[in-house]
């Protein structure tokens, strides 16, 4: 199975592989802003599998952000305002935390904010000092003016 993005909705993240006897397991941790599509890839993988066991052990919700954010709003205000361009939009795993989040709190503003990062759950993944600085900046400023309670 791939490791990293499969695709622009899934990503998957090897979690270890374990020996035992005549035995060999793979955990992984597999994503997806979509839970149908998410659904619809395991069952793929799944009848590619021959003489081989399979068992979900875990499934985080998609986070879907609403476009009517008042927060998200706020933020790309805020963003535009700082670095005179827009906010670079982009649909990636790193909001799937937000889910459980989300799910727990009755109609919660809520938004996922990140730095830069290239090669996203591979050994070759790499970040920007620079870039959590701007995050780091844009979210004093989100938090100087929000009308929300924190």
């Amino acid at each position: 199975m791939k490791s990293g993005f499969i695709n622009n909705n899934i990503s998957a993240n090897l979690g270890y592989i374990e020996t035992n006897n005549n035995k060999i397991e793979f955990y992984y941790l597999m994503r997806s802003k979509n839970d149908k599509e998410l659904v619809e890839y395991n069952e793929l993988i799944n009848s590619k599998i021959i003489n081989l066991e399979y068992e979900e052990m875990y499934s985080d919700d998609s986070f879907i952000i609403s476009k009517d954010s008042k927060l998200l709003n706020l933020y790309k205000k805020i963003y535009k305002e700082m670095y005179k361009e827009e906010v670079k939009e982009e649909i990636c795993t790193g909001g799937i935390e937000c889910s459980i989040i989300a799910n727990s709190i009755a109609n919660l503003d809520i938004i996922s904010v990140g730095s830069t990062v290239n090669y996203f759950h591979t050994t070759k993944e790499e970040t920007y000092i620079s870039s959590w600085i701007k995050i780091y900046k844009i979210l004093l400023e989100l938090l100087n003016k929000s009308k929300y309670s924190f």
